[in-house]
């Protein structure tokens, strides 16, 4: 059986296309995922910036005053059931936020919070 070259270049241009796909579905970001990170950072500066600054250094004036969690520092590691618990519990100066955020909003801050370590 032959095949022209034309047919090999569609098949192989097909595989390419349907390997990229899966690759952009496996590895690639979820609707969800970029949604969680729009919604985490209009949550995160409503709630969480007068603490922890716009940038996560807790250099604000109510940051310094709280001693706020620095969450670029290498005091603070990423942990997502922890941080949710956080947020939710609160601890010391933070309250708690489960009474005013949502399950759904919480892991929305949370996955936002991990931009500040890059």
């Amino acid at each position: 059986m032959q095949y022209s070259f034309v047919t090999l270049a569609k098949a192989a241009a097909l595989f390419a296309t349907i390997f990229a796909a899966l690759i952009v579905f496996i590895w690639g970001p979820s609707a969800e995922r970029v949604e969680a990170q729009r919604g985490g950072a209009a949550i995160y500066s409503q709630n969480c910036a007068r603490c922890h600054g716009s940038d996560g250094r807790a250099q604000t004036q109510k940051g310094r005053q709280t001693k706020a969690v620095d969450l670029t520092s290498d005091d603070w590691t990423p942990d997502t059931d922890h941080d949710a618990r956080r947020v939710a519990n609160g601890k010391g100066s933070m309250p708690p936020f489960k009474n005013k955020l949502t399950q759904a909003e919480i892991n929305a801050v949370v996955q936002y919070i991990r931009r500040f370590k890059r």
